[in-house]
């Protein structure tokens, strides 16, 4: 069942868990930054940063995942494999490295997602929290507005124009 250009498929092979590796890598990125999302205290701005980080990692993974799965199709054709179950058992320690790499890969977004939640969760309880302040403050404003008149304009011009 072995391909007729085990050597191309070799280096996809090679080329696929190097992808996956730098994958893996970015997503314990996501991993860290969720972590400082979930920890984040009263500063918007830091809140502000770890998103935009967390964004770029995301859009990286998003490019690397595109050319996983062009890899993968490219190995399954020229394998003429029917999935990956055919082709461990080609290449068995490949296949191996590359799942125990995705495995991890996929930890780490669930525990990444769980970070994310508690965080955005945080997030949202403060904004209320803001909210509430805000609308109290508005309503001392209408209030201290009722009890204390403005004082006339002490000073200043009348100037007509009509002639």
């Amino acid at each position: 069942m072995r391909a007729v250009m085990p050597m191309v498929v070799d280096k996809l092979l090679a080329e696929l868990l190097k992808i996956s590796r730098r994958k893996e890598k970015l997503m314990a990125e996501i991993l860290a930054v969720s972590g400082g999302l979930a920890d984040i205290n009263d500063s918007w701005e830091d809140l502000e940063k770890l998103l935009a980080a967390r964004q770029k990692y995301i859009t990286e993974i998003d490019k690397l995942d595109v050319q996983i799965n062009n890899i993968k199709q490219k190995i399954l054709s020229l394998t003429g494999a029917a999935g990956w179950e055919d082709v461990q058992v080609i290449y068995p320690e490949a296949v191996k490295q590359l799942r125990e790499c995705w495995r991890h890969s996929s930890e780490m977004a669930g525990k990444a997602k769980k970070l994310t939640d508690k965080g955005r969760e945080q997030v949202e309880e403060k904004l209320k929290e803001l909210q509430k302040g805000m609308k109290k403050l508005q309503l001392s404003k209408a209030g201290m507005a009722a009890y204390h008149n403005k004082p006339a304009q002490q000073s200043g011009y009348f100037i007509d124009k009509k002639k």
